[in-house]
């Protein structure tokens, strides 16, 4: 389930690895979408590439601690190769060609 009326969708974003330093390339945002995350007691976010763990890794996460499945919304972006990241993996921004 995606959110609208976000004036970003459509926009070129910089995208960067976790770190927030390694550049990871462009990509057009395309607005916020829900995807599931796995927290442990220490707070630490999992997450697969589609929206849904499947049975096998939430037998796998909870074996190494994580003890809560939830959704939340979080930007997606297709990168200019065709893959699909999420917010909660990368640091991201407007690219500054797109601003107004």
């Amino acid at each position: 389930m995606k959110e609208t009326q976000d004036p970003y969708v459509g926009k070129r974003v910089r995208v960067m690895a976790g770190d927030g330093v390694t550049p990871l390339g462009f990509g057009i945002y395309q607005g916020s979408t829900q995807v599931q995350i796995a927290r442990s007691d220490s707070h630490t976010l999992s997450h697969s590439d589609n929206s849904d763990f499947t049975p096998e890794e939430q037998t796998e996460l909870k074996s190494k601690g994580f003890n809560s499945l939830e959704r939340v919304f979080t930007p997606e972006i297709k990168m200019e190769n065709g893959t699909i990241v999420y917010g909660c993996q990368v640091w991201w921004e407007l690219d500054e060609e797109t601003l107004p």
